[in-house]
């Protein structure tokens, strides 16, 4: 298993860490139309989709990534 990613702590730097992490799971994600089993480790790796794009997150909702 890997390891999770720690992204920067300063605080601007790690929201767009955590923004584009979150958009290239997301590019992943609409490639491959399914929640894969890459798709979800690197989704839980991410440490925590709080600070991604609303458009990524409603996507991650829509396929139960997210409650």
């Amino acid at each position: 298993m890997a390891a999770k990613l720690k992204p920067s702590t300063d605080g601007r730097s790690c929201n767009d860490w955590c923004r584009g992490y979150y958009c290239a799971v997301s590019v992943l994600l609409r490639e491959e139309g399914v929640v894969t089993p890459s798709v979800r480790s690197l989704f839980d790796q991410g440490g925590g989709a709080d600070n991604a794009d609303p458009e990524d997150v409603a996507l991650f909702r829509e396929h139960g990534l997210l409650a």
